[in-house]
Protein backbone atom coordinates (compact mmCIF):
# COMPACT_ATOMS: atom_id res chain seq x y z
CA UNK A 1 0.00 0.00 0.00
CA UNK A 2 1.43 3.51 -0.90
CA UNK A 3 2.60 5.38 2.15
CA UNK A 4 0.02 8.27 1.66
CA UNK A 5 -2.88 5.99 1.50
CA UNK A 6 -1.65 3.98 4.73
CA UNK A 7 -1.26 7.26 6.64
CA UNK A 8 -4.71 7.82 5.79
CA UNK A 9 -6.24 4.64 6.62
CA UNK A 10 -4.55 5.09 9.71
CA UNK A 11 -5.87 8.21 10.83
CA UNK A 12 -9.44 7.26 9.78
CA UNK A 13 -9.02 4.66 11.92
CA UNK A 14 -7.51 6.84 15.05
CA UNK A 15 -10.54 9.59 13.92
CA UNK A 16 -13.21 6.45 13.83
CA UNK A 17 -11.90 4.52 17.46
CA UNK A 18 -11.90 8.15 18.94
CA UNK A 19 -15.28 9.19 18.56
CA UNK A 20 -17.11 5.40 19.19
CA UNK A 21 -14.64 4.98 21.76
CA UNK A 22 -15.65 8.60 23.54
CA UNK A 23 -19.25 7.42 23.06
CA UNK A 24 -19.20 4.40 24.71
CA UNK A 25 -18.05 5.75 27.69
CA UNK A 26 -20.36 8.45 27.75
CA UNK A 27 -23.15 6.01 27.60
CA UNK A 28 -21.24 4.22 30.19
CA UNK A 29 -22.03 7.19 32.38
CA UNK A 30 -25.48 7.62 31.34
CA UNK A 31 -25.07 10.85 29.16
CA UNK A 32 -27.41 12.68 26.20
CA UNK A 33 -27.08 11.03 23.25
CA UNK A 34 -26.96 14.33 20.97
CA UNK A 35 -23.86 15.37 23.03
CA UNK A 36 -21.68 12.88 21.35
CA UNK A 37 -21.99 15.52 18.11
CA UNK A 38 -19.37 17.74 19.70
CA UNK A 39 -16.65 14.53 19.25
CA UNK A 40 -16.32 15.13 15.71
CA UNK A 41 -14.51 18.04 15.43
CA UNK A 42 -12.55 17.58 18.95
CA UNK A 43 -10.43 15.02 17.28
CA UNK A 44 -9.30 17.46 14.62
CA UNK A 45 -7.58 20.12 16.90
CA UNK A 46 -3.97 20.35 18.29
CA UNK A 47 -2.75 16.81 17.94
CA UNK A 48 -4.15 16.29 14.91
CA UNK A 49 -2.81 19.51 13.08
CA UNK A 50 0.81 18.64 14.55
CA UNK A 51 0.58 14.87 13.73
CA UNK A 52 0.57 13.65 16.67
CA UNK A 53 -0.27 10.07 15.43
CA UNK A 54 0.91 7.58 18.13
CA UNK A 55 -0.73 10.22 20.77
CA UNK A 56 -3.87 10.17 19.24
CA UNK A 57 -3.97 6.24 18.29
CA UNK A 58 -2.98 5.48 22.00
CA UNK A 59 -6.22 7.16 23.19
CA UNK A 60 -9.16 4.97 22.26
CA UNK A 61 -6.62 2.25 24.30
CA UNK A 62 -7.00 4.70 27.19
CA UNK A 63 -10.57 5.41 26.74
CA UNK A 64 -11.28 1.80 26.75
CA UNK A 65 -9.53 1.03 29.60
CA UNK A 66 -11.19 3.64 31.36
CA UNK A 67 -14.74 2.07 30.48
CA UNK A 68 -13.45 -1.84 31.41
CA UNK A 69 -12.53 -0.38 35.13
CA UNK A 70 -16.17 1.02 35.08
CA UNK A 71 -17.41 -2.29 34.89
CA UNK A 72 -14.99 -3.80 37.33
CA UNK A 73 -16.52 -1.00 39.46
CA UNK A 74 -19.83 -2.26 39.05
CA UNK A 75 -18.68 -6.30 39.62
CA UNK A 76 -15.37 -7.22 41.36
CA UNK A 77 -14.56 -9.95 38.44
CA UNK A 78 -10.75 -11.56 38.01
CA UNK A 79 -11.58 -11.26 34.37
CA UNK A 80 -11.89 -7.38 34.20
CA UNK A 81 -8.80 -7.62 36.56
CA UNK A 82 -6.76 -8.84 33.86
CA UNK A 83 -8.71 -6.75 30.98
CA UNK A 84 -7.53 -3.57 32.33
CA UNK A 85 -3.94 -5.14 33.41
CA UNK A 86 -3.70 -6.00 29.75
CA UNK A 87 -4.95 -2.59 28.25
CA UNK A 88 -2.74 -1.11 30.96
CA UNK A 89 0.25 -2.69 29.43
CA UNK A 90 -0.84 -1.89 25.81
CA UNK A 91 -1.05 1.37 26.65
CA UNK A 92 2.49 2.22 28.25
CA UNK A 93 3.86 0.70 24.90
CA UNK A 94 1.60 2.88 22.79
CA UNK A 95 2.11 5.98 24.33
CA UNK A 96 3.85 6.80 27.92
CA UNK A 97 1.43 10.55 28.10
CA UNK A 98 -1.24 8.72 27.19
CA UNK A 99 -0.70 5.88 30.12
CA UNK A 100 0.31 7.85 32.62
CA UNK A 101 -3.17 10.01 32.32
CA UNK A 102 -6.10 7.45 31.52
CA UNK A 103 -4.61 5.53 34.78
CA UNK A 104 -4.34 8.30 36.93
CA UNK A 105 -8.27 8.50 36.01
CA UNK A 106 -9.16 5.12 36.01
CA UNK A 107 -8.01 5.01 39.61
CA UNK A 108 -9.28 8.23 41.02
CA UNK A 109 -12.71 6.65 39.90
CA UNK A 110 -12.13 4.18 41.41
CA UNK A 111 -10.91 6.00 44.34
CA UNK A 112 -14.16 8.64 44.56
CA UNK A 113 -16.60 5.82 43.62
CA UNK A 114 -19.59 6.01 46.19
CA UNK A 115 -20.83 2.54 48.38
CA UNK A 116 -18.20 0.78 48.47
CA UNK A 117 -15.87 0.39 51.77
CA UNK A 118 -12.26 1.37 52.00
CA UNK A 119 -11.52 -2.31 51.87
CA UNK A 120 -13.33 -3.18 48.42
CA UNK A 121 -11.61 0.02 46.83
CA UNK A 122 -7.84 -0.68 48.01
CA UNK A 123 -9.15 -4.43 46.35
CA UNK A 124 -10.08 -2.71 43.19
CA UNK A 125 -7.17 -0.85 42.77
CA UNK A 126 -5.34 -4.25 42.13
CA UNK A 127 -4.77 -3.35 38.38
CA UNK A 128 -3.31 -0.55 38.83
CA UNK A 129 -0.64 -1.68 41.82
CA UNK A 130 0.78 -3.94 38.87
CA UNK A 131 0.69 -1.34 36.21
CA UNK A 132 2.62 1.10 38.47
CA UNK A 133 5.45 -1.20 38.05
CA UNK A 134 6.09 0.24 34.55
CA UNK A 135 6.27 3.19 35.15
CA UNK A 136 10.17 2.84 36.79
CA UNK A 137 10.98 0.80 33.65
CA UNK A 138 10.19 3.77 31.66
CA UNK A 139 12.73 5.82 33.39
CA UNK A 140 15.40 3.02 33.50
CA UNK A 141 14.61 2.98 29.84
CA UNK A 142 15.06 6.60 29.24
CA UNK A 143 18.63 7.21 29.11
CA UNK A 144 19.22 4.70 26.62
CA UNK A 145 16.49 6.18 24.37
CA UNK A 146 17.95 9.84 24.68
CA UNK A 147 21.81 9.84 24.48
CA UNK A 148 23.50 12.89 25.95
CA UNK A 149 24.42 13.66 22.22
CA UNK A 150 20.49 13.62 20.84
CA UNK A 151 18.41 16.71 22.20
CA UNK A 152 20.35 19.90 21.41
CA UNK A 153 19.04 22.62 19.91
CA UNK A 154 20.05 24.32 17.15
CA UNK A 155 20.85 28.57 16.98
CA UNK A 156 18.91 27.78 20.84
CA UNK A 157 19.43 26.64 24.29
CA UNK A 158 17.31 23.51 25.21
CA UNK A 159 16.17 23.33 28.03
CA UNK A 160 15.01 20.20 29.38
CA UNK A 161 12.02 21.83 31.52
CA UNK A 162 10.18 24.44 30.71
CA UNK A 163 6.33 25.63 32.00
CA UNK A 164 5.43 28.04 29.69
CA UNK A 165 3.17 31.20 30.27
CA UNK A 166 0.30 30.79 32.67
CA UNK A 167 -2.18 33.08 30.48
CA UNK A 168 -1.78 31.71 27.33
CA UNK A 169 -2.95 28.85 28.48
CA UNK A 170 -7.05 30.03 29.27
CA UNK A 171 -6.96 31.41 25.87
CA UNK A 172 -5.36 28.27 24.52
CA UNK A 173 -7.80 26.04 26.21
CA UNK A 174 -11.04 28.08 23.50
CA UNK A 175 -8.61 27.22 20.79
CA UNK A 176 -6.49 24.20 20.49
CA UNK A 177 -9.63 21.94 20.26
CA UNK A 178 -10.65 22.75 17.67
CA UNK A 179 -7.56 23.71 15.36
CA UNK A 180 -4.41 25.71 15.70
CA UNK A 181 -4.65 29.11 14.79
CA UNK A 182 -7.68 31.69 15.38
CA UNK A 183 -10.29 31.64 12.10
CA UNK A 184 -11.92 35.08 11.29
CA UNK A 185 -14.59 32.88 9.68
CA UNK A 186 -15.86 31.30 12.49
CA UNK A 187 -15.46 32.61 15.88
CA UNK A 188 -14.44 29.22 18.03
CA UNK A 189 -13.72 31.11 21.24
CA UNK A 190 -17.37 32.16 21.50
CA UNK A 191 -17.76 28.70 19.67
CA UNK A 192 -16.46 27.37 23.13
CA UNK A 193 -17.93 29.50 25.81
CA UNK A 194 -21.72 28.29 23.96
CA UNK A 195 -20.38 24.90 24.00
CA UNK A 196 -20.15 25.23 27.35
CA UNK A 197 -23.17 26.37 28.14
CA UNK A 198 -25.82 24.86 25.82
CA UNK A 199 -25.90 21.30 28.02
CA UNK A 200 -27.64 23.28 30.34
CA UNK A 201 -30.38 24.00 28.16
CA UNK A 202 -30.95 20.61 26.04
CA UNK A 203 -32.77 18.75 29.00
CA UNK A 204 -29.40 17.62 30.80
CA UNK A 205 -28.16 18.47 34.38
CA UNK A 206 -25.27 18.03 36.52
CA UNK A 207 -24.45 14.83 37.59
CA UNK A 208 -24.57 13.81 41.40
CA UNK A 209 -22.30 11.06 40.80
CA UNK A 210 -18.83 11.86 41.72
CA UNK A 211 -16.86 9.58 39.35
CA UNK A 212 -18.19 11.70 36.57
CA UNK A 213 -16.20 14.29 37.04
CA UNK A 214 -13.14 12.93 37.90
CA UNK A 215 -11.79 12.84 33.94
CA UNK A 216 -12.64 16.61 33.74
CA UNK A 217 -11.37 17.78 36.74
CA UNK A 218 -7.91 15.87 35.88
CA UNK A 219 -7.55 17.19 32.20
CA UNK A 220 -7.83 20.57 33.89
CA UNK A 221 -5.80 19.67 36.04
CA UNK A 222 -3.02 18.51 33.62
CA UNK A 223 -4.12 21.58 31.27
CA UNK A 224 -2.44 23.81 33.94
CA UNK A 225 -0.09 21.70 35.58
CA UNK A 226 1.49 19.74 33.12
CA UNK A 227 4.73 21.60 31.38
CA UNK A 228 5.15 23.25 27.98
CA UNK A 229 8.47 21.17 27.67
CA UNK A 230 10.17 18.06 29.76
CA UNK A 231 12.01 15.07 28.98
CA UNK A 232 13.37 16.73 25.44
CA UNK A 233 9.58 16.48 24.44
CA UNK A 234 7.65 19.77 23.81
CA UNK A 235 4.11 20.43 23.50
CA UNK A 236 3.04 18.23 26.53
CA UNK A 237 0.18 19.90 27.94
CA UNK A 238 -0.74 21.27 24.30
CA UNK A 239 -2.24 17.77 23.32
CA UNK A 240 -4.37 17.28 25.53
CA UNK A 241 -7.08 20.15 24.65
CA UNK A 242 -8.31 17.27 22.61
CA UNK A 243 -10.15 15.87 26.51
CA UNK A 244 -12.01 19.32 26.79
CA UNK A 245 -15.34 18.26 25.63
CA UNK A 246 -15.53 15.02 25.44
CA UNK A 247 -15.22 14.64 29.20
CA UNK A 248 -16.88 17.82 29.66
CA UNK A 249 -19.85 15.97 28.64
CA UNK A 250 -19.26 13.13 30.80
CA UNK A 251 -20.19 15.32 33.84
CA UNK A 252 -23.92 15.61 32.67
CA UNK A 253 -27.24 13.39 32.74
CA UNK A 254 -30.28 13.20 31.26
CA UNK A 255 -33.08 15.18 33.36
CA UNK A 256 -36.05 12.82 32.08
CA UNK A 257 -36.44 10.63 29.24
CA UNK A 258 -39.97 12.32 28.68
CA UNK A 259 -40.94 16.10 28.88
CA UNK A 260 -43.94 17.98 28.21
CA UNK A 261 -44.88 20.04 25.56
CA UNK A 262 -43.92 23.20 27.61
CA UNK A 263 -40.08 22.10 27.75
CA UNK A 264 -39.55 19.97 24.63
CA UNK A 265 -39.35 23.31 21.66
CA UNK A 266 -36.74 25.24 23.36
CA UNK A 267 -34.82 22.15 24.35
CA UNK A 268 -34.87 20.58 20.36
CA UNK A 269 -34.17 24.26 19.29
CA UNK A 270 -30.76 23.75 21.81
CA UNK A 271 -30.02 20.58 20.54
CA UNK A 272 -30.26 21.97 16.98
CA UNK A 273 -27.84 24.43 17.77
CA UNK A 274 -25.53 21.88 19.65
CA UNK A 275 -25.60 19.81 16.14
CA UNK A 276 -25.04 23.34 14.05
CA UNK A 277 -21.85 24.50 15.84
CA UNK A 278 -20.55 20.78 15.79
CA UNK A 279 -20.61 20.73 11.90
CA UNK A 280 -19.49 24.25 12.12
CA UNK A 281 -16.34 23.72 13.80
CA UNK A 282 -16.15 20.73 11.91
CA UNK A 283 -16.25 22.78 8.84
CA UNK A 284 -12.76 23.76 9.51
CA UNK A 285 -10.19 20.64 8.93
CA UNK A 286 -12.63 19.99 5.45
CA UNK A 287 -12.00 23.42 4.37
CA UNK A 288 -8.12 23.28 4.82
CA UNK A 289 -7.53 20.09 3.87
CA UNK A 290 -9.40 20.93 0.52
CA UNK A 291 -7.48 24.66 0.03
CA UNK A 292 -4.32 23.04 1.21
CA UNK A 293 -4.19 19.79 -1.68
CA UNK A 294 -4.15 22.69 -4.07
CA UNK A 295 -1.63 24.22 -2.75
CA UNK A 296 1.15 21.16 -2.66
CA UNK A 297 0.54 20.86 -6.23
CA UNK A 298 3.83 22.29 -7.02
CA UNK A 299 5.81 19.83 -4.68
CA UNK A 300 4.22 16.89 -6.54
CA UNK A 301 5.46 18.33 -9.49
CA UNK A 302 8.89 18.84 -7.77
CA UNK A 303 8.99 15.05 -7.08
CA UNK A 304 8.05 13.69 -9.79
CA UNK A 305 11.82 15.20 -11.33
CA UNK A 306 14.04 14.11 -7.94
CA UNK A 307 15.77 11.17 -8.58
CA UNK A 308 14.63 8.35 -5.81
CA UNK A 309 16.69 6.63 -2.97
CA UNK A 310 19.30 9.75 -2.03
CA UNK A 311 20.44 11.53 0.73
CA UNK A 312 17.70 15.12 0.50
CA UNK A 313 18.49 18.26 3.12
CA UNK A 314 15.40 20.12 3.64
CA UNK A 315 15.81 24.14 3.37
CA UNK A 316 12.55 25.78 3.46
CA UNK A 317 12.67 29.54 4.36
CA UNK A 318 8.91 29.90 4.41
CA UNK A 319 7.17 27.74 6.24
CA UNK A 320 4.22 29.47 5.90
CA UNK A 321 1.03 28.57 4.01
CA UNK A 322 -1.39 31.17 2.37
CA UNK A 323 -4.30 28.93 2.27
CA UNK A 324 -4.20 26.50 5.17
CA UNK A 325 -5.03 27.41 8.76
CA UNK A 326 -2.06 25.77 9.69
CA UNK A 327 -0.27 29.04 8.59
CA UNK A 328 2.80 29.50 10.42
CA UNK A 329 4.46 26.15 10.20
CA UNK A 330 3.01 23.92 7.58
CA UNK A 331 6.26 23.26 5.49
CA UNK A 332 8.74 22.94 7.69
CA UNK A 333 8.91 19.32 8.11
CA UNK A 334 7.26 18.76 4.16
CA UNK A 335 10.27 17.64 2.41
CA UNK A 336 10.13 14.66 4.27
CA UNK A 337 7.46 13.39 1.55
CA UNK A 338 10.32 12.69 -0.49
CA UNK A 339 11.50 10.33 2.32
CA UNK A 340 8.17 8.69 2.39
CA UNK A 341 7.27 8.33 -1.77
CA UNK A 342 11.04 8.35 -3.02
CA UNK A 343 12.69 6.05 -0.62
CA UNK A 344 15.41 8.35 0.43
CA UNK A 345 16.47 10.43 3.39
CA UNK A 346 15.67 14.08 4.68
CA UNK A 347 16.97 15.47 7.24
CA UNK A 348 16.12 17.78 9.40
CA UNK A 349 14.51 14.24 10.40
CA UNK A 350 12.75 13.12 13.54
CA UNK A 351 15.22 10.50 13.93
CA UNK A 352 16.67 12.59 16.54
CA UNK A 353 13.98 11.91 19.40
CA UNK A 354 13.19 9.18 21.91
CA UNK A 355 9.87 7.58 20.47
CA UNK A 356 10.95 7.07 16.97
CA UNK A 357 11.21 3.61 15.71
CA UNK A 358 14.22 4.12 13.78
CA UNK A 359 16.88 6.80 15.45
CA UNK A 360 20.54 8.44 14.83
CA UNK A 361 23.48 6.39 16.29
CA UNK A 362 25.17 8.94 18.89
CA UNK A 363 28.24 8.59 16.44
CA UNK A 364 26.82 9.34 13.35
CA UNK A 365 24.80 12.33 14.54
CA UNK A 366 24.47 15.09 11.40
CA UNK A 367 24.98 18.61 11.61
CA UNK A 368 21.10 19.52 11.81
CA UNK A 369 19.87 19.75 14.99
CA UNK A 370 16.47 19.78 16.23
CA UNK A 371 15.41 23.46 15.54
CA UNK A 372 17.12 23.52 12.39
CA UNK A 373 14.14 22.98 10.51
CA UNK A 374 13.34 26.77 11.87
CA UNK A 375 16.28 28.01 11.13
CA UNK A 376 17.86 26.37 7.55
CA UNK A 377 20.76 29.40 6.90
CA UNK A 378 22.36 27.49 9.54
CA UNK A 379 23.97 24.91 6.87
CA UNK A 380 26.83 27.42 6.17
CA UNK A 381 28.39 26.76 8.86
CA UNK A 382 28.31 23.03 7.92
CA UNK A 383 31.55 21.38 7.86
CA UNK A 384 30.18 18.76 5.05
CA UNK A 385 27.32 19.54 3.11
CA UNK A 386 28.07 17.87 -0.12
CA UNK A 387 27.03 14.99 2.19
CA UNK A 388 24.06 15.61 0.87
CA UNK A 389 22.50 14.40 -2.66
CA UNK A 390 19.46 16.88 -3.00
CA UNK A 391 19.12 20.45 -1.50
CA UNK A 392 15.37 21.02 -1.03
CA UNK A 393 14.35 24.42 -1.14
CA UNK A 394 11.60 26.46 -0.55
CA UNK A 395 11.24 30.32 -1.06
CA UNK A 396 8.45 32.12 -1.67
CA UNK A 397 9.81 35.79 -2.73
CA UNK A 398 12.70 36.73 -5.10
CA UNK A 399 14.85 38.07 -2.25
CA UNK A 400 14.64 35.80 -0.08
CA UNK A 401 15.94 32.96 -3.07
CA UNK A 402 18.74 35.42 -4.11
CA UNK A 403 19.26 35.39 -0.41
CA UNK A 404 19.65 31.81 -0.32
CA UNK A 405 22.16 31.88 -3.47
CA UNK A 406 24.49 34.25 -1.59
CA UNK A 407 24.62 31.58 1.25
CA UNK A 408 25.73 28.65 -1.19
CA UNK A 409 28.47 30.77 -1.83
CA UNK A 410 29.29 30.65 1.59
CA UNK A 411 28.66 27.17 2.41
CA UNK A 412 30.52 23.79 1.67
CA UNK A 413 27.63 23.04 -0.65
CA UNK A 414 28.47 22.64 -4.12
CA UNK A 415 25.16 21.67 -5.44
CA UNK A 416 23.63 23.47 -8.67
CA UNK A 417 19.94 24.15 -9.48
CA UNK A 418 18.58 21.70 -10.99
CA UNK A 419 14.63 22.34 -11.70
CA UNK A 420 11.64 24.42 -10.16
CA UNK A 421 8.43 24.12 -9.65
CA UNK A 422 6.45 27.18 -8.06
CA UNK A 423 7.62 28.10 -4.72
CA UNK A 424 10.01 24.77 -4.93
CA UNK A 425 13.68 24.62 -5.90
CA UNK A 426 15.74 20.93 -6.38
CA UNK A 427 19.58 21.51 -6.30
CA UNK A 428 21.87 18.31 -7.12
CA UNK A 429 25.43 17.51 -7.13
Amino acid sequence: MPINYAINTVVGIAFLSFVFSCSFLRKKLNGSNTLDWVLLPCFFGFSYIWGFITFILAIPIGIWLIYENLRLLEKDNIFFVIRVVVLGVLLYFSHILVFLFCCLIASCMTIVNRGYSIKRKIKQLIPFYFLSLLIPLFFINSDFFTPSGLGQYFGATYSNYYYGILDVRIFRLQLYPWTNYYNSDIPLDIFTIIFFILPFFMGCRLSKDPKKYVPFIIFISAWFLFPDQAAKTSFIYHRFAIFLFPFYILIFEKKSDKFDSVEIKPIFVCCCIWIGLSLTTLRIPIVDLIDFNKEVSDFKFLLEKTPERKRALSLVYDTASKNSDRRLEVYAYFPQWYQALKHGWVDFNFAWFPPQIIRYQVNKIPEDRPGFAWNPIGFVIFKDCDRYDLLLVRVESSNQHQTHEDLMKQSTCSHKFIYQSGVWFLYGQ
